[in-house]
């Protein structure tokens, strides 16, 4: 008796699972009919296209306060017309957006954690466009950034040790040098290790020297996360400016004048 109550449950059980299993796929086959009938059609998704922010850079962006703008794109309004100024004669002439949105777009992704489609939709552009415009303003920022980044002539690092001395009570200093990372994608592969940084992190090195008021005097990077602060140092000897004369001391580095 025992036996047959068990083939019985068996085969209920077995009976069961492909009347269940059937009920399921008759439930996705209506999910995805219903799916088809409310997906948008061609013409939909073409004025969807079309549909971002209205009038952001034209009527949102001269709204802001002179914080606002700092903490949006974390520089002040004065400067932003400076480098707006400097770097249009620089951009090739094109149809389409403006060189002040393709500046605001490029300054907005890189002082933001946002990604490129919540962006692209800010600034009215498609991601492949921003994307364009991104890799445009920063290319030339990096090929005429020697018009900006100079190492002073003699007569003004005289004047620099001044402000430095009236401001630190240091003579005889001309700038300050200090490195910090840049955090960058982690690469796969057998050299993964060499970009990882005592923080635990891939990153890039990245080594300047500025004046009393902030403003880079010297910039140098592309050595990957592991490189030794020491290592960095050194690579300042194929700079003009200056002179290696040790190999692990900060004060090695001198001016050569």
């Amino acid at each position: 008796m025992a036996d047959m109550r068990r083939d019985l449950s068996a085969f209920r059980v077995s009976e069961a699972r492909p009347r269940g299993a059937e009920r399921c796929f008759k439930g996705l086959a209506k999910l995805a009919q219903l799916n088809i009938e409310l997906a948008p059609s061609t013409n939909e998704k073409r004025e969807n296209s079309n549909s971002h922010v209205v009038d952001f850079v034209e009527v949102t962006i001269p709204r802001y306060s002179t914080y606002q703008f700092k903490s949006h794109f974390r520089m002040f309004p004065e400067a932003f017309d400076v480098l707006q100024a400097w770097i249009e004669p620089h951009l090739p002439q094109e149809r389409g957006f403006s060189n002040r949105t393709k500046l605001l777009a490029t300054l907005w992704l890189l002082a933001n954690k946002e990604t490129f489609r919540s962006v692209a939709d800010r600034f009215a552009m498609n991601k492949g466009s921003l994307h364009r415009c991104v890799m445009m303003i920063c290319r030339t920022l990096v090929a005429n950034q020697g018009e900006v980044i100079q190492w002073p002539e003699r007569d003004a690092l005289e004047k620099l040790a001044e402000k430095w001395q009236q401001k630190a009570g240091m003579p005889g200093v001309v700038g300050a040098l200090d490195g910090t990372y840049i955090p960058i994608l982690g690469t796969s592969g057998p050299r993964r290790e060499s970009y990882i940084c005592r923080k635990g992190f891939p990153a890039m090195h990245l080594q300047v020297v500025c004046d009393s008021s902030l403003k880079f005097l010297y910039v140098q990077t592309g050595n990957v996360g592991s490189v030794h602060d020491s290592l960095c140092l050194q690579d300042m000897r194929s700079v003009p400016p200056f002179r290696i004369t040790r190999r692990t001391t900060a004060t090695s580095v001198s001016p050569s004048w």
